[in-house]
């Protein structure tokens, strides 16, 4: 006698056991979508190994650092020439020079006659740097002789541009330096500096570092280098003195057009030839010239 076959339906689930069960084919149904629909996206990079983060990105160019300039150094114990001069010109030629007219080479060029006179009468010769200055710094003139300069021209001081004072001081400072540097003997050097408004433009130099460097380069290991500032529209001798120039050696020229300019640039070369003639007894302005440039 055959037995009867087992039952092939198997009883059904409980109607709560039925509902999870559901509620689980649809979160695997949800997390399997999810996955398909991110196959081939490219992983984040994982943290190197001890690492408490992703890598700080780099500043951008208008957040990193300025690069500061080094120190001038000056080579020391060299015998002196008093026949030989190292002159420096940094000459302002931003936009606001423009109602100076023709003066500024004027000017310049009254500046340079004087020490060309003077080298004359004294059998001397004198080597030049001359920079320009407005947004840019532009060195016209590096080591060249005084006796074989031509005159300057309008098209070489033209006003254009912004301020950069500090960073025009400090090019003609270093490259006054290298020249200084390079000679066997020590000669006398003179840094003229004209201009006629705020420093609103430097890059590279600050107003420490341009204060610091000529208090140091008047030291007399350093060869007591002179410093002559011309500014307008501002108390020159204030300014210059805030850069550690000797406010004595500092003077005001009128600002409202270029009509004092010559004069205050050929007095200023008048005035370093008297302190140097002088051994230092004599030095800047009299009264009456300063009132004469105003």
């Amino acid at each position: 006698m055959m037995l009867p076959s087992a039952p092939t339906t198997l009883p059904s689930a409980p109607p709560q056991q039925q509902q999870q069960q559901q509620q689980q084919q649809q979160q695997g149904g949800f997390f399997a979508s999810f996955f398909r629909g991110s196959r081939g996206r490219p992983s984040p990079p994982s943290a190197p190994s001890g690492s408490r983060g992703p890598p700080a990105s780099k500043p951008s160019a208008s957040k990193r650092s300025r690069s500061s300039p080094g120190s001038i150094t000056i080579v020391q114990g060299k015998p002196a020439d008093e026949k030989h001069t190292v002159m420096a010109l940094v000459l302002d030629r931003s936009g606001s020079m423009s109602v100076m007219g023709n003066e500024v080479e004027g000017g310049a060029n009254a500046y340079l006659d004087e020490q060309r006179k003077a080298d004359v009468e004294d059998g001397a010769r004198t080597s030049i740097v001359m920079c320009t200055f407005d947004s840019k710094v532009e060195t016209l003139y590096n080591n060249a002789d005084l006796a074989a300069i031509p005159a300057i021209t309008h098209e070489q001081v033209a006003p254009r541009g912004t301020t950069a004072l500090y960073d025009a001081i400090g090019e003609a400072l270093t490259k006054t330096a290298e020249i200084v540097n390079k000679l066997d003997t020590k000669p006398s050097v003179s840094i003229f500096i004209l201009t006629d408004g705020q420093e609103n433009a430097s890059r590279a130099w600050t107003k420490a570092d341009v204060s610091a460097e000529i208090s140091k380069l008047q030291l007399p290991e350093n060869g007591e280098w002179d410093f002559y500032f011309a500014a307008a529209n501002q108390d020159a001798m204030t300014a210059g003195s805030s850069l550690g120039m000797d406010s004595e050696q500092c003077i005001t020229f009128s600002g409202s057009s270029g009509a004092k300019m010559k004069q205050t640039m050929q007095m200023t070369n008048m005035a370093y030839q008297r302190k140097k003639k002088s051994y230092g007894m004599s030095k800047g302005w009299s009264a009456q010239e300063r009132a004469s440039c105003m």
